[in-house]
């Protein structure tokens, strides 16, 4: 093991600790802790890497889910019904170290939704129905850690280290490159919603049943960034023989951590969003039996939806290649073109891309009776599948920020584990860095 405050800032060289042995005043208390969780071998490690600690994990997946329905009829031509269906499960993952708060594989799973619907259907004469229904589901998924509420001074980190984290405290994530990653990470939280209405009146007119109806969806997904408290990684870059190239037999990611110097790590902060589409949609339909044998149906059902907005137009909609980015004027030997795009920014549209006005839809199919027994029956039409998409962290409005491990090419380490982020966190830009957007 060497000492990464002896390197020659010229050679690179390095002087080893005296005895391979780290000194005691040299220990960082908050590496020595983070040590601390790593459990006694319970096995013997046949080769340098391979696992000396095994154990059996149980792991119980809980569930609850119940449905409700309620029918009542007003008038002898007014029926109505209701029904609310509710699942709950809690899924947590493999927990390694199940005695641990620092274990590997922390996130627990909590899953809870609850749908509602109504209908209403009305006889409005001998040869005439209306029928109305509503329905509205929600589908909360929230992701934390099984240490979430811990506390990084409890590890010794200052109590403004502490403070940086912005939401959900848990036992930081930390990897080293000989021994298993621990502890937890980020926890993630995410609603899905929607409400719908439709209508459809139903005709009998002689040898025709043309039915008519429309349909409004509101669908949502409602996110925030992942957060959590600051990952550290470690590696044997700081305590190997030379900075400049690996060096086999020399330095370790568990002394590096112990010394206090991680080779990486970041915290990402961010902002919630809410992310939707509007859906409308009519359609018309004849069932025509011209004869007692032959039945057709033809009819159309028209549908637009809008592209993916945002309740507060935090939404990159394009990219402007035609103009000249900002940064052209710092480096004028280059050209640089295209400025990112913000919904609702200088005229820009607040939703991302160019939507169909109607998706088009036809239809059209028969039935033959050959015989008592034997029916033919066919058909055509033109089916849209919906847009599909989820709420996402968009540039600008989430951003991470990483230790600045060293200044010099890993000679010397500039961050330790007391003091990661000299600097600060990097702020929220949202749009206001314009064509600068995601660059450094």
């Amino acid at each position: 093991m060497y000492d990464p405050l002896s390197t020659n800032l010229t050679t690179g060289a390095r002087t080893p600790f005296p005895n391979n042995m780290i000194p005691q005043s040299r220990i960082s208390q908050i590496g020595l802790n983070l040590a601390s969780y790593y459990p006694l071998p319970n096995e013997t490690a046949t080769y340098y890497g391979a696992p000396n600690w095994a154990s059996a994990v149980r792991t119980q997946d809980r569930a609850d889910q119940g449905t409700f329905k309620l029918d009542h009829e007003f008038f002898p031509w007014l029926k109505t019904s209701a029904s609310y269906i509710h699942y709950g499960s809690t899924e947590p993952s493999n927990e390694v170290w199940p005695w641990s708060v620092a274990t590997p594989g922390q996130t627990i799973i909590y899953r809870h939704v609850d749908g509602f619907q109504s209908n209403a259907v009305a006889t409005l004469n001998p040869t005439t129905v209306l029928t109305v229904r509503f329905g509205q589901n929600r589908f909360p998924d929230f992701d934390p850690n099984i240490s979430n509420g811990f506390q990084l001074t409890s590890l010794g980190f200052p109590a403004a280290v502490n403070a940086l984290t912005p939401q959900y405290p848990d036992f930081p994530s930390i990897s080293d490159g000989e021994f298993t990653s621990f502890g937890g990470g980020t926890a993630s939280w995410t609603v899905y919603h929607s409400q719908s209405v439709n209508a459809e009146v139903a005709k009998f007119m002689g040898k025709h049943s043309v039915k008519a109806g429309m349909e409004y969806r509101l669908i949502a997904d409602q996110s925030y960034t992942s957060e959590g408290p600051s990952s550290f990684s470690f590696s044997s870059g700081f305590t190997s023989q030379t900075p400049t190239k690996t060096v086999n037999g020399t330095g370790g990611g568990l002394a590096d951590m112990l010394l206090g110097y991680p080779s990486g790590g970041s915290i990402t902060v961010g902002q919630k969003f809410n992310d939707y589409v509007h859906y409308w949609g009519f359609f018309i339909q004849d069932d025509y039996r011209i004869t007692p044998k032959l039945t057709i149906n033809y009819g159309f059902r028209g549908e637009h939806e809008s592209n993916v907005q945002e309740s507060n137009n935090k939404l990159l909609v394009d990219a402007n290649l035609n103009i000249a980015n900002p940064l052209q004027a710092l480096v004028p030997s280059l050209t640089l073109r295209g400025s990112a795009e913000f919904a609702g920014v200088n005229g820009n549209p607040d939703h991302a891309g160019n939507p169909l006005g109607i998706k088009a839809g036809p239809r059209i199919g028969f039935a033959y009776s050959l015989n008592p027994k034997t029916v033919f029956r066919g058909g055509f039409g033109i089916f849209w599948v919906p847009s599909s998409f989820s709420a996402s962290s968009t540039t600008g409005y989430s951003q991470a920020t990483n230790i600045i491990t060293s200044t010099n090419n890993n000679y010397t380490p500039s961050a330790s584990l007391l003091n990661p982020y000299p600097n600060g966190l990097t702020p929220i830009a949202g749009n206001t860095l314009g064509g600068l957007t995601g660059i450094g």
